[in-house]
């Protein structure tokens, strides 16, 4: 139909009927429809539910044929050829037939007797008219599942797992329906008759609404009038009201309808015109690890064809089809297409949802790529170069330059900061992580780098580094002033530090240290005071603070799941014991971490190759000043003065 309104004329042409009938279906059947002024108007949207909640099924309501035979002409076929369904049991010309669907009924004495119930061509009673190939019943104190006909009630499926979560919320639907699908004709146990099954009719909904089942109970009926009346009583004091199946009420009092699941109304299912597709908007490739980028080798030209992306800019999103019908379901409330399943849109860190969870948005600048089937976004900004270009460039997240850092310019990030080229008289910190430079640092006494972790390059010359935990220098340091909360080495065999400040909180490492021509170098070990303590220490006490409250709580909790008898209270101790473990390493940690350096052996200088004079050496509160040339020396501290030894 045409999405314009429609008016009665085209109305009567779509629906073929006469302008009394329309007239009659506004009336009496509440045909929906638009008023404008003194005008009516009528939508397809509207019109398509409404026409689809009159569909007849002949087999639920055989009474309905009658119309279709009038209209065509057509007399009432004779007695002896009334239609009879599938999956009733023929009768004999000689003998009665015993039904399949006999049932246990209960006598007046309170004692269970088997009634046989008798069908014959004559017959007043008729078994029960089952209409769809799948039946839900109650025997022998349990509910079961039987599947007819395979291939029909594959159709079925999710109606069959719907009323088997409706009546089993704490058991898994999915295998006990294969187990009936894989044995049809066999009955398959759901489980236990429960409780609330225990009133003399009873109407159970299931989760989307869609379907509603009808259960009348065995004993209750022994001592209750059971009419067609009392279940459409209960269905309209439930609001049920939508595709009420008329054969259902009419068979309310059949002596088969005790003991079985009836669909009593079913709505009709929304259907859409296609399927739900997600759209990607990244072009990462899916092999893509964000840590590649600062690998020296990692070539330029891959990254270039790699889209970084803006905050708040869509990444994906799951576009709907074209809406082709909106569902009804039991309580005549329109079921709209958007409650469809479709595909799984998942966000990783640095990402977030629209309202209706239909797109996913980036929450910061940075390049996306995928982890599994996540979207992510790593908080990065890839530069080729700082200078006059970019100017000063200030970062939430990582930092990786392609090219130098020219002088004047600086470079703040929260985490790590790579520069794959050089460093001249620039700024550089890490508030939250490392710096790693790959070309050296060319400062000219006005280079300034600051870590919370580590700094490592190949040389530095005229700069000031201040490192929380470690320096990792490879070849030399010259005219520089170096403090690390824990370590400094110079790695090389060759490598020397002259007319540089080096100051460490545990030990320090170079090659040859000082010059011929007698230049001050100092070479430090002091203590870290609690003013100016590394990230790791920081880190440790943060986790423990974190780790004991995390316990209190964790032990409210179990205190209440003992108080409601809980069963869930063995899993929380298992995670209690876990927490406490954790704690119990980090207070260990963290006492290591306090305590070395009161341990003399591991509080040392190496100087592996020459120590030249003019070279000042203090451990704590000890100096030492060389005066001579000395190779490989170690030292270390004693309470009367600095030692050394040959290493």
């Amino acid at each position: 139909m045409p999405d314009k309104l429609l008016t009665a004329s085209d109305v009567l042409e779509y629906l073929n009927i006469t302008r009394q009938d329309l007239v009659h279906l506004i009336r009496d059947e509440k045909m929906p429809f638009i008023r404008m002024g003194g005008q009516a108007r009528f939508r397809a949207i509207d019109l398509e539910p409404w026409l689809a909640a009159k569909t007849v099924d002949v087999v639920t309501d055989p009474e309905s044929i009658n119309i279709v035979e009038q209209e065509l002409g057509l007399s009432q076929k004779p007695d002896g050829c009334k239609f009879q369904n599938k999956l009733h049991i023929k009768p004999e010309a000689q003998a009665p037939i015993e039904s399949d669907n006999s049932l246990p009924s209960i006598n007046t004495q309170g004692t269970t007797t088997q009634t046989i119930l008798r069908c014959t061509k004559n017959s007043p009673i008729n078994p029960l008219p089952i209409t769809d190939p799948y039946i839900v019943y109650e025997d022998a104190g349990g509910l079961f599942l039987k599947i007819f006909t395979k291939k029909s009630a594959e159709h079925h499926t999710q109606d069959i797992i719907s009323i088997i979560q409706a009546i089993c919320t704490n058991k898994s639907a999915k295998p006990l329906v294969d187990k009936a699908f894989n044995t049809p004709g066999q009955p398959v146990r759901i489980a236990q008759t429960p409780q609330f099954l225990s009133c003399p009719i009873n109407i159970i909904v299931t989760r989307d609404k869609l379907n509603a089942f009808l259960f009348i109970n065995r004993d209750a009926i022994a001592t209750s009038n059971i009419s067609s009346q009392n279940a459409l009583d209960i269905l309209d004091s439930m609001g049920i009201r939508s595709g009420i199946q008329a054969g259902v009420i009419k068979n309310v009092t059949h002596p088969d309808a005790p003991g079985k699941m009836l669909l009593i109304a079913r709505g009709v299912k929304p259907r859409v015109a296609g399927e739900t597709q997600l759209i990607v908007h990244i072009q990462t490739p899916p092999r893509f690890k964000p840590k590649n980028i600062e690998s020296a080798k990692f070539n330029l030209e891959t990254f270039q064809s790699i889209a970084s992306c803006h905050k708040d800019q869509i990444l994906a999103e799951i576009k709907k089809p074209e809406l082709a019908r909106n569902g009804i379901d039991v309580y005549g409330n329109v079921v709209a297409c958007d409650s469809l399943d479709g595909p799984l849109l998942k966000g990783g860190p640095n990402t977030y949802f629209s309202f209706d969870r239909s797109r996913l948005h980036a929450s910061c600048d940075g390049i996306p790529y995928w982890k599994g089937n996540s979207i992510c976004v790593d908080n990065a900004i890839y530069l080729n170069n700082v200078g006059h270009d970019s100017g000063n460039v200030q970062a939430r997240g990582r930092v990786i330059v392609q090219g130098n850092v020219e002088s004047g310019f600086a470079v703040d990030a929260i985490h790590k900061v790579v520069i794959k080229g050089q460093v001249d008289a620039a700024s550089i910190c890490s508030r939250r992580s490392s710096i790693t430079v790959h070309q050296g640092i060319h400062g000219s006494s006005g280079a300034s780098l600051t870590a919370a972790s580590n700094i490592s390059a190949p040389f530095a010359t005229g700069c000031t580094m201040e490192a929380g935990m470690n320096v990792t220098i490879e070849t030399s340091l010259v005219r520089c002033t170096v403090r690390a909360y824990k370590n400094i080495c110079l790695t090389s065999e060759a490598s020397r530090t002259t007319s540089s400040t080096l100051v460490a909180g545990r030990c320090i490492s170079v090659g040859s240290c000082g010059s011929k021509s007698q230049l001050r170098t100092t070479l430090k070990i002091e203590a870290p005071t609690d003013d100016h303590s590394g990230s790791e220490r920081v880190f440790l006490e943060k986790q423990i603070l974190s780790a004991r409250s995390g316990i209190q709580q964790q032990k409210s909790r179990i205190m209440r799941l003992r108080e409601q008898k809980s069963t869930a209270v063995n899993a929380e101790r298992f995670s209690l014991q876990k927490m406490e473990k954790m704690l119990s390493q980090h207070e260990s940690a963290l006492e290591t971490f306090r305590n070395w350096l009161k341990d003399s052996d591991s509080v040392f200088i190496d100087v592996r190759d020459t120590v030249w004079p003019g070279t000042v050496i203090i451990i704590e509160d000890k100096e030492l000043k060389i005066t001579k040339q000395t190779k490989s020396q170690r030292f270390y501290y004693t309470h009367s003065g600095i030692k050394h030894k040959a290493i």
